[in-house]
This record gives structure tokens, C-alpha cells and sequence, in this order.
């Protein structure tokens, strides 16, 4: 009788032994398991810059900042009269923005609508004349810029 009990008290010891074995790897397995599918997956997005100009170079001239961009290989030049306090972001050198411009050189048509007799040259106010180098497109003015400040948020 001794022996029997000893191998029921035996027996019943393995088996809570094994039913807590597999309960500890089954909570390890469904961590495991949960965790690895639960992490956040990280989603490269790409933006096209295409349509925007990058600003390579900032100058002025007199009471006018010089902005130079390239936007699809073709480098212009875009013209703002120095202005302070406006709000938007700032205009910095090796940035992206959507300018919106409009040439001072050509109309719609791609004629000449520069005055003053100097090819690619513009008097901008009675003193300060702008002009395009060689390998600058157009000079241009932009309605989303106001001084450095690129107005996001204008038409």
C-alpha cells in the first residue's frame, strides 16, 4: 500500500512538473510569437523632388535677394525684394521648396517681354538692374516668397 502511494504521489508530482513545463514554454512561445509580430514596421517613404526646386546658391543685389534653384536640370534665378517679419520657412541653401514663379524674361509664349534694351536684363526698381548669367534659364519672381521666407501656404 506504501507502495502505491509513493508512486501516486510520484506520478502526480511529474505530472504538475510537466503541465508546468509546458506552460512556461507555451507562454514563452505565444511571447515570442507575439512580440515579433506585434514590432512596428518601418515604411520607407519616398518623396519626389521632381516638381520642386532645390536652392543652390543665395545672393542680393541692392535691395533684392538673389535665390538661385535647379528644378528638373534647369537653374533659375528668383528675385525677392529684402523684406522682415514674415512668417513661413526660412529659405536655406540645399533645400526643397514649390516655389511658384513666374518669369520676368518671356510671357507664356516664350517671347521676350524684358524692357530696356540689355538681353536678359531687368531694372527691377531705378537703380538696380538684374540680370542672368549663362547658364541660368530664367529670372524669375515667386508669389510664395516673401524676402527668405518661403510662404507654404500661398497661391
Amino acid at each position: 500500500m506504501l507502495s502505491i502511494k509513493f508512486y501516486y504521489s510520484t506520478h502526480v508530482i511529474v505530472c504538475m512538473i510537466k503541465n508546468q513545463i509546458v506552460l512556461v514554454l507555451s507562454f514563452f512561445i505565444f511571447f515570442f510569437l507575439g512580440c515579433s509580430s506585434s514590432k512596428p514596421k518601418i515604411v520607407k517613404i519616398q518623396i519626389s523632388t521632381d516638381s520642386l526646386f532645390k536652392v543652390y546658391k543665395l545672393d542680393s543685389i541692392s535691395n533684392y535677394y538673389m535665390i538661385y534653384a535647379v528644378k528638373q536640370g534647369g537653374k533659375h534665378k528668383i528675385m525677392s525684394k529684402m523684406e522682415c517679419g514674415q512668417e513661413g520657412i526660412p529659405i536655406k541653401k540645399d533645400s526643397f521648396y514649390g516655389f511658384n514663379t513666374h518669369s520676368l524674361l518671356y510671357n507664356l509664349e516664350g517671347k521676350d517681354v524684358a524692357v530696356g534694351g540689355l538681353v536678359g536684363c531687368v531694372y527691377v526698381d531705378s537703380v538696380s538692374k538684374v540680370c542672368i548669367e549663362d547658364s541660368i534659364n530664367d529670372l524669375e519672381i515667386a508669389n510664395n516668397v516673401k524676402g527668405l521666407i518661403y510662404l507654404n501656404n500661398a497661391k
